[in-house]
């Protein structure tokens, strides 16, 4: 709910008022309002992923960052649900505690990884980007078209 409110929220709009702008027929400005949400939360799933699972200098932040601020991400929320009581701890160890060990930061994030969490989530963000393309189909071709089909594309192969 998160994700869709915020990113999913600017995207849709910003892909709605450019196809009102663009004098686009209404199911076109419904399809493009849809494919802005469902991009906006496959990206932000993405931009999850590659915080737990990158590369420090690809991805341009520090690499579990989320987690010592404490960002209840899904992958988060996933781990939670699916680690044993062990690895819970060791998660919560770093859980919004940005004073946390380099240690108990890689322990959190191998308890992301050890549960499947990261994966859950990357599958998810496959998908939203996937139905957010979808949404395109009936869209004339055109350039413009393209462009939002190679966006989704770059959405969720952004680079670890």
């Amino acid at each position: 709910r998160m994700v869709s409110e915020k990113t999913g929220a600017l995207l849709e709009a910003s892909t709605k008022v450019g196809a009102i702008l663009g004098r686009g027929k209404s199911r076109h400005v419904r399809a493009l309002a849809s494919y802005g949400r469902l991009i906006g939360i496959g990206f932000q799933m993405r931009d999850d992923v590659l915080g737990v699972a990158g590369s420090e200098e690809k991805f341009g932040k520090p690499i579990g960052s989320d987690i010592l601020e404490g960002k209840s991400t899904l992958i988060v929320i996933r781990a939670l649900t699916k680690a044993s009581r062990e690895d819970k701890a060791k998660l919560l160890m770093a859980l919004g505690k940005r004073e946390a060990s380099a240690a108990k930061l890689k322990a959190a994030i191998d308890v992301l990884d050890r549960t499947g969490a990261i994966e859950y989530v990357a599958k998810k963000a496959r998908g939203f980007i996937a139905e957010a393309k979808s949404k395109l189909r009936d869209l004339p071709s055109s350039k413009a078209k393209r462009v939002l089909l190679g966006l989704a594309d770059f959405a969720i192969e952004r680079e670890f």
